[in-house]
């Protein structure tokens, strides 16, 4: 005499059932009560959120076999999609409160957080220093350049010194970038100084 199963293992066995048949029935598909149903149960489960669970976006199979098995659709929470690159974006190091060259008025320096060796830290920022000079406007600051040509310095300094993108948004690369334009800055608006100086004391000789 056979045991009695219980209600889960009744379940179970129906919606094996169900499922075998609706997949093997491949001539009706579209006027068979029974696969609608069970798509029908399908669509619910997947937009729902029972006991917490995150709803479901079904992926298609992309295997070739027939069998039932490669025609079940798999599904992927809503929530992880994307959640690969936040994820390694978490996991870098990030950009310090505050604004680099600014210690005494809540920003940092940015050798100081670094804490890289010196020979290190003067080697990367050197690189960056020529980048900038060759490539990008010494007039302007940073969110004034052409995005283009800044993301080209960001992904040759990356390129050469790898640990560089071990920080958030390449937040150290550019902070290298924002110093360099500053003190070009400073620098050019100096000579723009000397100049006039010049011009007038050659205007008051004449």
């Amino acid at each position: 005499m056979a045991s009695a199963s219980t209600p889960q293992e009744g379940a179970k066995t129906a919606r094996h059932f169900i499922h075998t048949y609706v997949d093997e029935d491949d001539d009706n598909e579209a006027d068979s009560p029974l696969r609608r149903a069970y798509h029908d149960s399908i669509d619910r489960r997947n937009t729902s959120s029972p006991s917490g669970q995150l709803p479901c976006i079904p992926v298609p199979s992309t295997g070739s076999s027939t069998s039932s098995s490669s025609k079940r659709q798999s599904c992927t929470p809503v929530s992880t999609i994307g959640s690969e690159t936040d994820s390694e974006d978490d996991d870098k190091i990030p950009k310090p409160l505050g604004e680099v060259g600014r210690p005494n008025r809540g920003g940092y320096t940015l050798r100081v957080v670094l804490k890289w060796k010196d020979e290190h830290y003067h080697e990367i920022k050197s690189f960056i220093n020529n980048l900038v000079d060759s490539k990008l406007d010494g007039t302007l600051p940073l969110g004034k350049q052409i995005k283009e040509k800044v993301d080209a310095v960001r992904e040759a300094a990356a390129v050469k010194f790898p640990i560089l993108d071990e920080y958030q948004d390449q937040w150290a690369t550019n902070d290298f970038i924002k110093c360099r334009l500053k003190g070009r800055q400073v620098a050019l608006r100096k000579a723009e100084l000397e100049r006039q100086v010049a011009e007038k004391k050659k205007k008051s000789k004449a």
